[in-house]
């Protein structure tokens, strides 16, 4: 092979490899808001917290594929806490929109018990899939759903007619998170 044919070779493999495998790595604030799907006592009742703060680390290792750590605080009354989530972003048909699946360790320690109940001190996992919107090179915005089977976060009590305190649980049936996240190449 001459020297000519190995350089033509070896532009287009470096070419080919910066486009395809460039790799980026971001980090940025991001602010969610959620909605809570939660039960108690028979009833049904959505929750709303605007307060959801978070320090975002994406990696893309290609143009199509980033992953996402998340680590971050979300404060919802009795669902309030440490939170740390690892998520995949796969970008759709090279458009602006991506498909996102992920884990959300929501980790319920920031305890508030009272009288009439409180909340219990544990770690509960959720999956969590959605979509999110690269509206420019650095804002993003998306809206994902979480479920759990470990659905437990919280509990109350209640008196009957003879005056016996009763136990509630307090459960999480789902939840919505709409999010504005800001990124920096690094």
């Amino acid at each position: 092979m001459k020297a000519k044919d190995l350089l033509i070779i070896f532009l287009l493999i470096v070419t080919v490899s910066e486009n395809i495998f460039s790799q980026k790595l971001k980090i940025g604030p991001r602010i969610e808001l959620g909605f809570l799907s939660t039960e108690y006592q028979g009833d049904n009742s959505v929750l709303f917290s605007p307060y959801g703060f978070y320090l975002t680390t994406k990696y893309q290792p290609l143009d199509f594929l980033s992953f996402e750590l998340r680590p971050g605080i979300f404060l919802a009354g009795e669902y309030s806490s440490y939170e740390i989530g690892g998520f995949m972003w796969i970008q759709l048909f090279q458009s602006n929109w991506s498909l996102i699946s992920g884990l959300n360790n929501h980790s319920n320690i920031i305890n508030t018990t009272h009288n009439s109940g409180g909340s219990y001190s544990k770690d509960i996992l959720y999956s969590g899939v959605g979509f999110g919107f690269q509206t420019d090179k650095k804002l993003i915005v998306d809206i994902m759903f979480y479920w759990t089977s470990n659905k437990n976060y919280a509990y109350g009590y209640s008196t009957d007619a003879t005056g016996n305190l009763i136990r509630h649980e307090k459960n999480i049936e789902s939840i919505i998170k709409i999010s504005f996240c800001l990124t920096w190449d690094l």
